[in-house]
């Protein structure tokens, strides 16, 4: 039983591991994507068509992580008071 535990405790770590892994890579990637964009959007091309896409997509996503997290927020205080 104890072996199961200790398992179970291992398995955890290593999903915390990998999603610190996942957030860590998404950071550079958005780090990229961002210098890329400011770069491109500054001065005369503001106005172009990429960088309106782009604002666009940006406000969509993180609108998207925004309910996300609040559906999951919901979710816990849900499972508290039971439905």
């Amino acid at each position: 039983m104890v072996r199961l535990g200790a398992a179970a405790s291992d398995a955890e770590t290593i999903a915390a591991v990998k999603s610190d892994r996942l957030i860590g890579e998404l950071s550079k990637d958005w780090d990229w994507v961002s210098l890329r964009e400011r770069q491109y959007c500054a001065g005369r091309n503001l106005g172009n068509a990429f960088c309106e896409d782009f604002k666009w997509w940006v406000l969509g996503a993180a609108a998207l992580v925004v309910a996300i997290v609040a559906w999951w927020i919901l979710g816990k205080i849900a499972k508290v008071y039971g439905n």
